[in-house]
């Protein structure tokens, strides 16, 4: 199965980028060491395609020539995908501690109610006659953006079989990436912009704005 190969493949590919977060196991263990430009040959057998495997311009052709229809872009992606995913969760942002994860399917704004936003709840008389409440009109509403860059893996690179730059990076750019979001996560805060109610973010009505004038031990705690 092509699919279950490449998947194999990447997972080997992500062992050599970051070895000490990404383990190498079940199928993984027979790509170990491989060439990734056999890797590619394989793949194209794989998929029904002849091709001389010993024949390095044609598997570089298929990898990343114009025309090529070669998997190899998945499986690269898959790789450092896998690689960079798990530096990324060492490099946890400390803004998930306060934060919650909202899933997005597309690029449309998304109204999130605030707790408050419910109305109390209250006690039920012996008749069984429930009470309702009216729920706030206020909402906060959200949409997601994408954010991204990239490296280019050139000619050079397959023939060397050299990841150094992806395997170098691979820490680093995971680490960018937590600080990016915090950075974005406490402008936020630091904006401290009016909400749906049209007060601030933080303000003496939603009882989260701080009258001390100096934070110290005995304010905190306040």
């Amino acid at each position: 199965d092509p699919v279950s190969i490449r998947l194999a493949m990447a997972d080997a590919i992500a062992h050599r980028i970051a070895p000490s977060a990404v383990k190498i196991e079940g199928r993984a263990a027979e790509y170990r060491g491989v060439r990734i430009l056999d890797m590619v040959g394989e793949l194209a057998v794989a998929n029904g395609e002849r091709l001389n495997v010993r024949d390095q311009d044609a598997l570089l052709q298929r990898a990343v020539g114009a025309h090529s229809t070669s998997d190899f872009p998945l499986l690269l992606a898959d790789a450092a995908n896998k690689a960079l995913l798990a530096n990324y969760q060492v490099a946890a942002p400390t803004y998930r501690q306060w934060a919650a994860r909202k899933p997005f399917s597309d690029f449309r704004d998304h109204s999130f109610l605030r707790i408050g936003d419910f109305p109390a709840f209250k006690e039920i008389n012996e008749g069984g006659e429930v009470k309702y409440g009216t729920i706030s009109e206020n909402a906060e509403k959200v949409r997601a953006k994408e954010y991204g860059t990239g490296i280019a893996i050139g000619r050079r690179a397959l023939i060397n079989d050299d990841l150094s730059a992806l395997s170098d990076f691979s820490s680093m750019i995971a680490t960018r990436a937590a600080a990016d979001e915090n950075k974005q996560a406490y402008a936020v805060l630091a904006a401290n912009a009016a909400l749906s109610d049209g007060r601030t973010l933080f303000h003496a009505d939603h009882g989260n704005l701080a009258t001390a004038s100096a934070i110290d031990g005995t304010n905190v705690g306040l």
